[in-house]
């Protein structure tokens, strides 16, 4: 999955939503939540590669520590 995402584009939450195969609704929960940075371009999200990248990091993490528990 990390060979389909460019961390210097700049990406839709529709996007974004493909990638990870959810719905765009688990996207915008996600961005509101503060969970998954991004910003606004004339009114709709925008979400940086970087920033989607940290995400997947940070949400990795988090399920292998669950799993461990």
């Amino acid at each position: 999955m990390n060979s389909m995402i460019d961390e210097t584009q700049v990406y839709r939450p529709s996007e974004v939503a493909q990638v990870l195969r959810v719905s765009a609704v688990t996207v915008s929960r996600a961005i509101r939540e503060g969970k998954l940075r991004a910003f606004r371009v004339g009114g709709q999200w925008r979400i940086l590669g970087a920033d989607l990248m940290s995400y997947l990091n940070s949400e990795t993490k988090s399920a292998m520590n669950k799993r461990s528990d």
